[in-house]
Parts: C-alpha cells; structure tokens; sequence
C-alpha cells in the first residue's frame, strides 16, 4: 500500500498546451484546489483540459477554451477527481498567465 502523497504544481505556459500534471498509474488525484491567475495589467485568455488516461487532446475534454480572465484576477476551481493517466492540460495567452494545481494523490 503506497502512502498518500499531496503535490503541488505551478506553470506558466505561455501560448503553447501543456500538461500540468498528470495522475501516476495504479494512483488516483483529487483535485484540491487549481487556480489560473493573470498577473498582468490587461485582461488575458486561458484553456484549461482534462484528457482520461492520457488521451490526445480533444475538444471535449476543455473545461475552458479561450476563457476570459481579468487584469490581476484569478479563476479556481476545486473538488475534481481523476484516474490513473489522466492529464491535465494549460493553456495561457501568454506568459503572465500563471497555473497552480494543489492534489491529493491515494492508491486507486
């Protein structure tokens, strides 16, 4: 039985889609807290994936496309469960859009 593990990532993109943090096999993630905050004086775009078990990217998989965030704001979500493999994938306009993902890994 593996020990529990909380982890905690940070990433700043840029325009380019890019795993943030993907769930080690025979693990389980719960999502406690992913934050994407603009740090930047002017409004700015960000998209946000999950993809199951490592799938390539798909439009059903956006949780947001080119979704909106105000100069110095942020947008959190908290509360996800993922399974084994799954990826999730940022996004930001460019690079003063920042990316924090706060998990609670268990054994699945």
């Amino acid at each position: 039985m593996a020990v529990p593990i909380a982890n905690t990532v940070t990433l700043s993109p840029g325009a380019v889609l890019t795993a943030l943090y993907t769930v080690p096999t025979a693990r389980r993630a719960n999502v406690r807290y992913l934050q994407v905050t603009n740090i930047a004086g002017a409004g700015k775009t960000f998209r946000l994936a999950i993809s199951p078990d490592g799938a390539a990217i798909d439009d059903a998989h956006y949780l947001a496309y080119d979704m909106a965030v105000a100069a110095n704001d942020n947008v959190a979500w908290s509360g996800m469960l993922l399974g084994a493999g799954d990826v999730v994938r940022a996004y930001g306009s460019d690079a003063n859009v920042k990316f924090l993902i706060s998990t609670y890994e268990d054994d699945a």
